[in-house]
């Protein structure tokens, strides 16, 4: 797999620095001005797959199929939304999404969640 393809696969990076940072492997090019692996992240990467922020695009399913929208905001505590109770924390937090084509809002863990 060549670096081009690598691109946007940030996990494998993560994994490849830890690999060589743990000295579970040396690289072939030791001694060389490519001994080390550089570690690009984003200004989004420090945050989970799940983690999202006021106005990200996202998506998520529904019965009527994907629905796209902007996040209106994060809740880290249980609450109540349109009639449900909904349980939320700091490790798995909710958010309220708000869909681009009907504007009606709706409460979803982060996992239910895609980042367009």
């Amino acid at each position: 797999m060549g670096f081009e393809s690598l691109q946007g696969h940030h996990h494998c990076w993560r994994l490849i620095a830890g690999i060589v940072r743990s000295g579970l492997t040396t690289s072939p090019f030791a001694g060389s001005q490519a001994s080390a692996i550089e570690v690009r992240r984003g200004p989004d990467e420090d945050r989970t797959m799940s983690d999202f922020k006021k106005n990200d695009n996202v998506s998520w399913n529904t019965s009527q199929g994907p629905t796209h929208g902007t996040v209106q905001e994060k809740r880290v505590k249980d609450f109540e939304f349109d009639g449900q109770h909904f349980t939320a924390s700091t490790d798995e937090p909710a958010y309220i999404v708000k869909s681009e084509k009907t504007g009606a809002k709706a409460a979803h863990k982060g996992s239910a969640l895609t980042r367009r």
